[in-house]
């Protein structure tokens, strides 16, 4: 999921990802990562993103404030031009928390007051803000200097004909896990992503695969919400692409919903 920190002043900033173990999955007939990366030109996966990203209405999220709700927290997005504001206000024991990521820096105010942020908190701040942003905002996030695409074939999902997009990071303005993946699986007419697969490194590291639903315009806008699923064993890095294969088979487990409610988009004067 990439966003943007300090170090980094890409529209992206990735949070998450990589994936867990080798070996055979039912339903799925890719059983390894394709290893010619010049078999398709470069140029495939890149027009697809492309696509998908103007279909998505990317000219509209070049000037605009964005705000919902995911879970107790109330987020709220802003965009300028390339400089981007992102925010997250929830209260807790602590008090009201406004933690916010934005070119410049990274900071937490409490009732109001900023506060000392040791380097733990200040990475979980970022991942955190940042991973839910990156997710809402998709594929848009796709269009950014630090992304490497590759073209991974088609596949086809619940009777579905998709194009296979692979996505990894630049070290150099990646973010700070830089070394995730993800694959997206991107309907071709019209060009849209209902499903992903990644592996993130924070907490341990872990997979997961998202089916989109409740997929909607809000001011002329497309956002998609996600069922989010678990793999029945651990995977590697490598396998992430052949997580259609565990979802066509059942054999994924639904762990939560990933939900965008009180979704609202307002464009400046």
């Amino acid at each position: 999921m990439a966003a943007v920190g300090p170090a980094c002043r890409q529209w992206t900033a990735v949070i998450l990802i990589t994936v867990i173990a080798a070996g055979c999955v039912p339903g799925s007939s890719d059983q390894s990562v394709p290893n010619d990366t010049s078999a398709r030109p470069q140029s495939l996966a890149d027009s697809i993103i492309a696509e998908a990203i103007a279909y998505q209405g990317n000219d509209l999220l070049n000037d605009v404030e964005i705000t919902f709700r995911f879970r107790q927290y109330d987020y709220r997005v802003r965009r300028n031009n390339g400089i981007f504001e992102y925010e997250r206000q929830f209260s807790d024991s602590l008090g009201h928390i406004r933690d916010v990521v934005n070119n410049d820096e990274i900071y937490r105010e409490i009732d109001g007051n900023r506060v000392v942020l040791d380097s733990v908190k200040h990475r979980s701040v970022y991942v955190d803000v940042n991973s839910v942003v990156y997710f809402a905002l998709l594929p848009q996030p796709l269009g950014d200097g630090a992304v490497r695409t590759r073209y991974l074939g088609t596949a086809s999902v619940a009777s579905t004909e998709y194009h296979k997009v692979e996505v990894t990071f630049n070290p150099e303005g990646g973010g700070l896990d830089h070394d995730d993946r993800f694959v997206y699986w991107i309907r071709p007419e019209p060009a849209v992503i209902d499903y992903m697969s990644y592996y993130y490194h924070t907490d341990g590291g872990g997979s997961r695969f998202r089916e989109a639903y409740n997929q909607r315009r809000v001011g002329g806008i497309l956002f998609s919400d996600y069922h989010n699923y678990s793999a029945p064993v651990d995977s590697t890095f490598a396998d992430v692409h052949i997580y259609d294969g565990y979802f066509e088979d059942g054999l994924l487990t639904r762990v939560s919903d990933i939900a965008l409610e009180d979704l609202q988009v307002r464009f400046p004067q």
